[in-house]
Order: C-alpha cells, then structure tokens, then sequence
C-alpha cells in the first residue's frame, strides 16, 4: 500500500471515529478538545488534520467544541 493510500484510509478511519464520537459521545470530544486546547502544539496539529475532514464533519467538530478551552 503506498504512503498516499494509507494516508487516505487513515483519515476516512479517523473520520469515522469521530462521527461515532460526535453522534454518541459529544461531550467527550469537547472535554478532550478542552484538554488539549491549552497546549499549542496539539492543538494546532488537531486543526491542520480537521482541515482534511470532509466539509459536513468539520462542521460538526466545530460546532461541538466551539468556544471550548476560551477561558483558559
């Protein structure tokens, strides 16, 4: 399997965990965003990979954790 193809499925395998979280455990995905949000370097690298969601699931990971980890 080359780099490229891995790369693919492990994005569409990530993403389809994070529709199960999002669909079955919002609160869980906001209180890890919460965690990591502190912390630059995590949490820059968790929006760089979001970019790469498909439109409709960014959307819903944004609208999740939305403000989450401001008040830091």
């Amino acid at each position: 399997m080359s780099e490229q193809a891995k790369a693919a499925k492990d994005l569409r395998q990530a993403g389809e965990l994070l529709e199960l979280l999002l669909d079955d455990r919002p609160g869980d995905v906001r209180l890890a965003w919460e965690a990591l949000a502190g912390r630059r370097t995590p949490a820059a690298a968790i929006r760089r990979a979001a970019g790469r969601l498909p439109p409709e699931l960014r959307e819903a990971l944004v609208a999740q954790v939305d403000g989450a980890g401001r008040e830091r």
